[in-house]
C-alpha cells in the first residue's frame, strides 16, 4: 500500500513493467462449467487458446494512450488459490458469465459473485471497487416461436 498526499493509504498495483501513458485493465472472468467464458473470450479476443491458467493480454490501440487488457478465467476449478488470490485482488473488472439456457449457471454465478467478494474484500482485506458486468452466453441457442430470448449485461460498481 501507499499513501497518497493526505496520508490515507491507496492500493498499489504493479505497472512498472508498462510503458508510460499506458492503461492496464485486469478482468477477471468467473463462472460455471459450462456457462460460455471460453466462448466468450474467442469472441472478442482473436488470440486466445483457452490455456487457463494463463492470463490473456490483448493492447488496443484507442488514440494517443493505448489500452492494455488481461484477462483470466478466474473459475477455481481452473486455477490455483496463489493465483486465485492475485486474480481476485488486481481485478479491475469482474465479468460474471452464465448461460441463458441454463438456470443453474446463473445461481453459480451468484454464488461465485458472493465468494469472490468475501475473499476479495474480507480476506485479501483489498478496499479498491471493481466494476462487475453479468453477461449472459448461448442467446442464439434459445428460440421458440420464433422469439430469441434476450439478456441484459448488468454492470455495477462495488
Amino acid at each position: 500500500k501507499r499513501r497518497n498526499q493526505s496520508g490515507t493509504a491507496t492500493e498499489a498495483t504493479n505497472r512498472s513493467s508498462l510503458p508510460r501513458g499506458k492503461a492496464h485493465v485486469h478482468v477477471l472472468l468467473l463462472g460455471a462449467y459450462r456457462a460460455g467464458k471460453n466462448t466468450l473470450m474467442q469472441a472478442f479476443l482473436d488470440c486466445y487458446n483457452a490455456t487457463p491458467p494463463e492470463p490473456i493480454t490483448v493492447t488496443l490501440q484507442t488514440g494517443a494512450c493505448p489500452l492494455c487488457f488481461s484477462v483470466i478465467d478466474g473459475s477455481e476449478d481452473n486455477i490455483s488459490t496463489a493465483i486465485a488470490d492475485l486474480a481476485y485482488k488486481l481485478a479491475d473488472v469482474c465479468v460474471l458469465v452464465y448461460n441463458v439456457t441454463d438456470a443453474r449457471t446463473l445461481v453459480k454465478a451468484r454464488q461465485m459473485y458472493q465468494a469472490f467478494r468475501i475473499r476479495r474484500y474480507e480476506r485479501l482485506e483489498v478496499s479498491r471497487p471493481v466494476i462487475t458486468a453479468l453477461v449472459g452466453t448461448h442467446v442464439d441457442a434459445t428460440t421458440d416461436n420464433d422469439t430469441t430470448t434476450t439478456t441484459t449485461t448488468t454492470t455495477t460498481t462495488t
